[in-house]
């Protein structure tokens, strides 16, 4: 039997959604810990008081090995809509004193086997992220050396690199040391962060948890891998359903048939949700999803009445509705795209990335 390695979901937000598309993030979570548990082992669930009723009245916390609640006000004492992934980031660091192996997971993924997951990995991420804006304008990534100025603090790398990497799945191997020194420098950054304006796009985010990550690591000899060996390039999109292993936003390094049956193996539905009010997007998502769940967990819908009944007549229903993920949004135009506006708090001028 292979090595069992511990999964871990963080399901942090005081924003609990009760939108009517909420059944498929949450039938989503569901999978993700379903199939991590039948192929990888163990996996926990670090959650906020606010999301334990909504978990627990669709009976999610069953699919788990544990339940914690008890590190909530660690995980969010830098937590804020800038930084909305940092409790992720923080109990990775908690969790490597305990761990040598454990992958974090994000809620809105899943893996259906171990097919092409490298566990020699020190560290293991889902895709590469182009980051070089010369050659890409739209991909709105902020160079290092642009932020730390604003931050006001000395960088922790000569030669920053225009890479990023998708961090939906994030695998460590033996490199605790590492994660420490790298949430050092994120919460250095959080708190200084009140020297710029945000970064439209969530770039804040993206820049401790995908761009820093990717070069401390280069600069620090730590090996970082990614389960497709592809990466994606920000900005917008003509083709909304990037579930498309052969969509223009795609680099591949590895042959398109491999490629294909990774994008099989794995859905991640990030960059969709904000378009569930289109009929064509909710019934892709959740036909791949309910399929999947038919096929390998053929009971479901007796262990999760409520929430699989929920989820079956959304696929059933054809209609545009004018809502996002959640009921106060507006419609969502259909493209994918990041900010590359940096603006200082002080000096009101604002820099452009390069």
């Amino acid at each position: 039997m292979s090595e069992p390695i511990l999964g871990v979901h963080a399901f942090y937000s005081t924003d609990v959604d009760e939108g009517e598309f909420k059944s498929i993030e949450l039938l989503c979570q569901l999978t993700s810990a379903l199939y991590w548990r039948k192929n990888f082992g163990p996996i926990g669930l670090y959650i906020s008081p606010e999301r334990e009723a909504q978990v627990f009245h669709y009976g999610l916390h069953n699919a788990y090995s544990f339940v914690d609640t008890l590190h909530h006000e660690m995980v969010l004492s830098h937590g804020s809509p800038r930084f909305w992934a940092y409790p992720k980031m923080m109990i990775a660091k908690h969790i490597s004193k305990d761990f040598n192996k454990f992958c974090m997971i994000d809620t809105d993924l899943y893996i259906k086997s171990r097919d092409f997951f490298n566990t020699d990995a020190q560290i293991l991420t889902f895709h590469g992220e182009i980051t070089n804006a010369d050659k890409y304008p739209d991909v709105g990534y902020v160079p290092g050396p642009d932020l730390y100025k604003l931050a006001e603090l000395e960088s922790p790398i000569d030669e920053w690199k225009p890479r990023a990497v998708n961090t939906a799945l994030l695998y460590c191997n033996g490199v605790a040391e590492f994660i420490h020194e790298w949430m050092y420098h994120v919460d250095r950054i959080v708190e200084n962060s009140n020297k710029w304006e945000p970064i439209i796009g969530a770039g804040d985010q993206i820049f401790v948890e995908q761009y820093l990550l990717s070069n401390l690591a280069e600069a620090r000899g730590i090996n970082i891998e990614t389960y497709l060996k592809s990466d994606w390039i920000p900005g917008a999109k003509l083709n909304v359903m990037h579930l498309d292993p052969e969509m223009e936003a795609w680099i591949h390094t590895e042959p398109i048939d491999i490629a294909k049956q990774k994008f099989n193996n794995v859905l991640h539905i990030w960059g969709l949700k904000h378009s569930l009010n289109y009929s064509i997007v909710r019934t892709e998502l959740l036909g791949r999803i309910l399929g999947d769940l038919d096929r390998d967990f053929p009971e479901i819908d007796k262990s999760y009445p409520v929430l699989l009944a929920e989820a079956r007549a959304l696929y059933k229903d054809q209609t545009d509705k004018y809502l996002g993920i959640l009921s106060k949004d507006k419609p969502k135009e259909r493209k994918n795209g990041k900010s590359k506006k940096l603006r200082s708090t002080t000096n009101g001028k604002g820099n452009v990335s390069s």
